[in-house]
């Protein structure tokens, strides 16, 4: 009889000790490696734990239930991810199994990104020649700004242009870093000074074919602020005239007023022009520099018809 008994309640234990066993809650680091589990973006987005903090938790045994407010830190690459939890748990045959798990808030940190993914993005899409002005600028929200330097040498055929270039990186979870140009914005504008250096000449009728002439310009040197020029002009008068006249000087042109006609280049535009003063006659060469090469006319009362190329030497 004792013997039964002892057997009896050695039973009644083992059954006791498996009950509470099944009955057990999870501990703190089960339910934040529960939740990892549970929630699908942390295996899609390669995080790993770092941390976990129970907020506040309430179990109900009679009904099965335990609630549990947790925040999750986990990392990856890329970023730091901060999430907060409320779980509800529920006492199955099984266990202790999520039976909800709703997010309350959460924060993406992202890590600065390598400057090298701002330099691929110029790579693929630069208009010219580019460096890094000053690094990154952080703007808040995993947002980050580059500036560039960039040069299109082949803006048109007298200019080139320099612009400041900015590229924005966003970050998104998922996706990771997107990245794009968010302006260009117009910096400054430089000639080609080898386009304008050199001797030109033309020759042709003047004052509507009564006179012919030889003209002969040498831009000699050009710099930040201007562009500097020396003329020649003999104009073969008539004899009934009076003898050969001949013009000789020089001048200057301002980069400024011929950066702003080149900004606006057209194929028939003209750029800029050089006024030489009036002769014996009374009539003034005008020199003007249209998209190939010099041209010269005479301004007068009657509009005179047309221009006459210059070639260079």
């Amino acid at each position: 009889m004792k013997k039964v008994s002892m057997c009896l309640l050695l039973l009644f234990v083992i059954l006791f000790s498996a009950c509470s066993g099944t009955k057990a809650v999870k501990e703190d680091s089960e339910v934040a490696e529960d939740v990892m589990n549970y929630v699908a973006l942390y295996h899609e987005c390669d995080f790993s734990l770092d941390s976990y903090s129970i907020q506040k938790r309430q179990t109900n045994p009679e009904n099965k239930t335990d609630y549990v407010w947790i925040e999750i830190v986990a990392t990856n690459e890329e970023c730091n991810y901060v999430a907060n939890y409320e779980v509800e748990y529920v006492l199955y045959n099984e266990g202790w199994l999520i039976e909800t798990c709703q997010l309350l808030n959460n924060e993406v940190d992202a890590y600065q990104p390598p400057e090298e993914l701002f330099e691929q993005i110029m790579v693929e899409q630069s208009i010219g020649a580019f460096q890094m002005a000053n690094g990154l600028d952080y703007y808040g929200d995993n947002r980050y700004i580059a500036e560039f330097v960039e040069v299109d040498s082949n803006y048109n055929e007298y200019l080139s242009m320099t612009y400041i270039t900015s590229v924005e990186a966003n970050y998104r979870l998922y996706t990771g870093w997107e990245l794009f140009i968010l302006e260009r914005e117009n910096a400054s504008a430089t000639i080609k000074a080898e386009k304008f250096m050199g001797t030109y000449k033309c020759s042709g009728s003047f004052n509507l074919g009564w006179d012919d002439y030889d003209a002969e310009i040498t831009v000699f040197k050009v710099d930040e602020d201007y562009i500097y020029y020396k003329y020649y002009i003999c104009v073969d008068w008539d004899t009934r005239h009076r003898e050969p006249t001949k013009l000789e000087g020089e001048g200057k042109i301002s980069i400024e007023d011929v950066n702003q006609k080149l900004l606006n280049y057209e194929d028939n535009a003209n750029l800029w022009s050089i006024e030489i003063p009036k002769d014996e006659s009374g009539d003034m060469f005008i020199i003007v520099l249209r998209n190939d090469g010099f041209r010269i006319n005479g301004e007068q009362d009657v509009p005179y018809p047309g221009y006459y190329k210059m070639e260079r030497e």
